[in-house]
């Protein structure tokens, strides 16, 4: 970055805290450096030559209440711009909505989530889905789906009809709430149809099915392919259904299927909870 850019940062930061607060700087080495992204340690360089006290924060740090409190950390300075770990989004939303403060840099931080693969905390959060969703076979007899804790295969043969083959499991999710449904998914290939997706339909309290989400669509992987969309939990939701679906003849495993909350903090005060 340009030094007059580091002079602007230095002045936005006194703005938002004192020189007696802890400033945050996320650093996580496994993120590659990008054009527009700062350095965190330079910018911590920067902001103790200015007297504020810094503290480089890990992934697993976002993701823990004990260490992100706004008591403990004034503001946090996201440098990686538009990315965001997946796993800290809920407890990142809590140290906003209890006065914590945040600037993000080359680029709003959370249009794009990542699993950086430190795992989840041990709480559960308000709104959130179960951890261990229970999965139930909504297929054809002669399909195969097997489930073993959080992977799914699904096989279908070639003399079974063509349709939405899938595994199921009912979550509780809050109306007019934002989530992250993310998963991987391996195949082969998927001939005479569509292909291998996840999806979410929307019920209401008598059953009906009043919205459907779902993610991008794959015939064949080189590997395990990510698969993600943002539900948009529709008012008058009674229940969600979460699928992993194979339309077509062929077999696709899906793993670490999860759906958690987004975070929504774009403009920075209550409007936005």
């Amino acid at each position: 970055m340009r030094y007059w850019v580091w002079v602007a940062m230095t002045m936005m930061v006194s703005g938002l805290a004192t020189a007696q607060s802890v400033v945050g700087i996320w650093h996580d080495p496994k993120i590659a450096e990008q054009s527009g992204h700062a350095d965190p340690k330079f910018l911590a360089q920067l902001l103790q030559h200015h007297n504020f006290s810094v503290r480089l924060l890990s992934t697993e740090d976002l993701a823990n209440p004990k260490v992100l409190a706004p008591q403990k950390v004034a503001i946090v300075i996201l440098p990686y711009g538009s990315f965001f770990p997946a796993e800290t989004v809920d407890n990142f939303r809590y140290y906003l909505k209890a006065g914590g403060k945040f600037v993000s840099l080359g680029g709003y931080a959370f249009d794009e989530t990542r699993d950086m693969g430190y795992g989840t905390r041990d709480t559960k959060r308000e709104g959130e889905a179960h951890t261990e969703p229970r999965w139930e076979k909504v297929a054809h007899e002669k399909v195969q789906v097997i489930v073993e804790q959080n992977r799914i295969r699904i096989a279908i043969p070639k003399d079974v009809p063509v349709d939405w083959h899938r595994a199921r499991a009912f979550l509780n999710l809050r109306s007019g709430w934002r989530y992250l449904l993310t998963g991987n998914v391996r195949t082969d290939g998927i001939q005479n149809g569509h292909g291998a997706y996840l999806a979410a339909e929307y019920y209401d309290a008598n059953g009906n099915r009043i919205a459907f989400q779902q993610t991008q669509i794959v015939q064949r992987t080189d590997g395990w392919r990510e698969l993600g969309v943002v539900l948009k939990i529709p008012d008058n939701t009674e229940k969600v259904a979460i699928n992993a679906i194979v339309h077509g003849h062929g077999a696709a495993e899906f793993t670490d299927i999860s759906v958690k909350p987004v975070i929504n903090a774009r403009w920075g005060d209550a409007r936005d909870w």
